[in-house]
């Protein structure tokens, strides 16, 4: 009988150190990606910030095949104007929070069960184009879904890189043409 008195002490002494290692964890996180794209701010910004284009680029749109957009309203541009969604992953809302054509736009995503999150597409003219930043910050709350957090990279890092890819594909084919040079 003592060894399981030994094992049960021994298994809460373990739980106790799982939950308090879940304090220790960070209960912010943040994913970032950048790309470079050969087309203005201006033109990235006519892709980027108008909700009716997200579904031509943006690679979250086609994650759940059970999702469904709901209408979009009148004005898909402005701040405070929101596209929403239902689906077996969830249901969701994003709201624009700022959008200039010069600097970039944000939003603010919110999901049932989760926290807020806040996305920027930030733009800044590099030699070679436009660098274009995608970042999601968030909060994991309560406190045991911090481990969450650990993963958010993995999971949301690749839909980042793959709708900057699409946003290029889009900007650059929206770009006019240059004129010939006459030499």
């Amino acid at each position: 009988m003592k060894w399981m008195k030994r094992l049960a002490i021994g298994l809460m002494a373990l739980l106790v150190l799982c939950v308090g290692g879940l304090f220790l964890l960070p209960a912010e996180w943040e994913v970032t990606r950048t790309q470079t794209i050969d087309a203005s701010p201006a033109e990235i910004h006519a892709v980027v910030s108008d909700w009716a284009r997200w579904p031509e680029w943006s690679t979250f749109d086609t994650m759940d095949p059970t999702m469904t957009m709901n209408p979009l309203p009148d004005d898909t541009t402005s701040v405070g104007a929101s596209r929403s969604w239902s689906g077996d992953q969830g249901d969701g809302e994003m709201t624009i929070v700022s959008s200039d054509p010069v600097t970039g736009f944000s939003f603010d995503l919110t999901m049932a069960g989760f926290e807020p999150l806040r996305g920027t597409i930030t733009y800044e003219t590099v030699d070679g184009g436009t660098l274009v930043t995608w970042t999601d910050k968030g909060t994991m709350s309560p406190f045991f879904m911090r481990p969450l957090g650990l993963f958010m990279d993995a999971m949301l890092g690749p839909h980042f890189e793959s709708s900057l890819v699409n946003i290029d594909e889009l900007a650059t084919a929206d770009a006019p043409a240059e004129a010939p040079s006459e030499d």
